[in-house]
């Protein structure tokens, strides 16, 4: 199973009032991710963004985590513009970081494997 877990509203407030609800809610989830080992975090937060490649972006996000739930991460989602073609853009363009994640799938993972989302904009999903 994979997660495809969204940074903010969904680890920490939307709106930050201070530094100090960074991943505020970050050891909930991990609480919940320790119930289930098997499942795999994919960052699919906009947080993933601004690294020179997957892999940076991986290790770097990872040092947000707890030590024993960090290798879990294992990915970060493809960014929807660098796949889009020009007869896609409207499908694309409604459903943002569901494209993403079926994207990291495919390309990551056998045809049927289970994946969820744990994002705040239910609108980005088809």
């Amino acid at each position: 199973m994979i997660v495809f877990l969204d940074f903010d509203g969904v680890v920490h407030p939307e709106e930050l009032q201070n530094s100090a609800n960074l991943f505020s809610r970050l050891h909930l989830i991990e609480a919940v991710f320790r119930e289930f080992p098997a499942v795999e975090i994919v960052i699919s937060s906009a947080w993933r963004l601004g690294f020179d490649n997957d892999e940076l972006a991986v290790s770097k996000l990872r040092e947000h985590f707890s030590h024993d739930i960090a290798p879990r991460v294992v990915g970060v989602t493809p960014v929807f513009m660098k796949f889009m073609d020009k007869d896609s853009h409207e499908v694309l363009s409604s459903f943002t970081r569901h494209w993403e994640c079926e994207a990291w799938m495919d390309a990551h993972r056998p045809p049927g494997t289970r994946w969820l989302a744990m994002d705040d904009r239910a609108y980005l999903f088809r």
